[in-house]
């Protein structure tokens, strides 16, 4: 890769003696970088994250610092939506060991709407949920028919002292309709903070497919393509890998109250 594709903010150019830096080709820059341990990384994306999200997050961390096995038990749910003919967007820097969580090498996450197909699935400790396909919007009501009623509720009765997490989406929260049902059928929700994909390990698996995708040497033309190549995807993640990915709860909890409610490297 080129070295102008390369974003290296001004501050560490500063610390690496830019003066020098910049007088000498571009293989003794990669050298020079090398002694400095400024290393090539990807970019890492964020969301925007407030003082009171910051602080629930912080509180809900100290609330299960001492969570180990309970793990097991979660279930983890989260949708996500892959794309026809998108690149994955992320971006390599160069930032010295350490530096994964400065603001300075993170990019926020585009909101645009792209043509592609809307998931949804759930993972536990020694077993997964079949995956969703959701076509359109997911209103609450299309929530409870389409995954709450099918999917979670005989998912939720197989798995022993279950509790069941699903973030703050409006269709997941909304009274009278999810919420109701979720309480009608006995499933115990395990509170989340706002804002805090990295606390969630299905996010990890969601990246997994999408790189798979990425990576494919025929890429999907058409939607019907894109949803077997999703399913595909979704059937190889190998549940070994998601149970290590359980199993790390206990790390991304003590790097949040290490990191004061702030984003994490995960």
């Amino acid at each position: 890769m080129d070295d102008e594709e390369f974003c290296v903010p001004d501050d560490v150019l500063e610390e690496a003696s830019a003066a020098k830096y910049q007088m000498v080709p571009t293989k003794s820059k990669l050298r020079y970088q090398k002694e400095l341990e400024i290393f090539t990384q990807w970019q890492t994306e964020i969301k925007g994250k407030d003082e009171s999200s910051i602080s629930a997050r912080l509180a809900w961390c100290n609330e299960r610092i001492a969570w180990d096995e309970q793990w097991n038990s979660v279930i983890f749910s989260d949708e996500s939506r892959f794309c026809l003919g998108m690149h994955d967007g992320r971006r390599r820097v160069r930032r010295l060991r350490g530096e994964r969580r400065n603001f300075a090498f993170s990019i926020e996450r585009p909101v645009a709407r792209t043509v592609g197909v809307m998931v949804w699935g759930a993972i536990c400790f020694g077993s997964r949920s079949r995956l969703v396909f959701i076509q359109g919007n997911l209103t609450a009501i299309r929530y409870v028919q389409e995954v709450l009623r099918p999917v979670v509720v005989p998912y939720f009765r197989r798995v022993n002292n279950a509790l069941f997490q699903q973030d703050n989406a409006r269709p997941h929260i909304a009274y009278c309709v999810s919420r109701d049902f979720l309480d009608d059928s006995q499933v115990d929700l395990l509170p989340w903070p706002p804002r805090s994909p990295d606390l969630s390990p299905i996010e990890h698996v969601w990246d997994l497919m999408g790189r798979r995708l990425t990576n494919l040497h025929n890429p999907p033309l058409t939607l019907a393509a894109l949803r077997h190549e999703i399913q595909v995807a979704w059937d190889s993640v190998p549940q070994d890998e998601i149970n290590h990915l359980i199993r790390n709860m206990p790390r991304r909890v003590r790097e949040c109250i290490g990191s004061r409610g702030g984003p994490t490297h995960y």
